[in-house]
């Protein structure tokens, strides 16, 4: 099995698609070759809302798979219900490694591999800089900085 670009966007939409659908030729047992295009799974967090869920979207509309998490995975069952079988949902607080971890072999458990990981999760604070206390601001740079760091043991799990 040998893996190449498709030589188009392979999509029937007017919107560019930021990844580009794999295609894979394979023999077939007559002999003749196929070329089959392989869906890209996607690993997204922070879908609940904004950005995250509008990626899940779009991604569902270039005909895509989706494991959107979310700190809190019950706030994504519209995602699942619209995804048809194409989205599944998993718990996931970007600043608790084991949580990183399981979502990724949740991943790996529905949909086999990893071919894009967006991280998109965070959180905001609201207020003055004088009004935001300490345990706030730290809070804010667990999600938006320092979370990121858990993802980085992910990577080798998901090769």
């Amino acid at each position: 099995m040998t893996r190449s670009p498709s030589a188009s966007a392979a999509s029937t939409s007017s919107r560019p698609n930021p990844v580009e659908h794999p295609v894979i030729s394979q023999n077939h047992p007559d002999g003749a070759i196929c070329h089959v295009q392989q869906l890209v799974v996607w690993l997204i967090t922070g879908c609940s809302t904004g950005f995250g869920r509008e990626l899940v979207l779009a991604a569902l509309a270039e005909g895509d798979r989706v494991m959107a998490t979310a700190r809190r995975p019950e706030t994504l069952a519209e995602l699942a219900d619209l995804g048809k079988g194409r989205v599944s949902t998993a718990a996931l607080d970007v600043t608790d490694p084991a949580s990183v971890d399981a979502a990724v072999q949740a991943t790996l458990a529905v949909f086999g591999r990893i071919d894009v990981l967006v991280n998109n999760a965070g959180s905001m604070v609201m207020g003055a800089v004088e009004e935001v206390t300490m345990k706030e601001l730290r809070e804010q740079f667990e999600v938006v900085f320092f979370g990121r760091r858990g993802h980085q043991g992910s990577r080798a799990a998901a090769t």
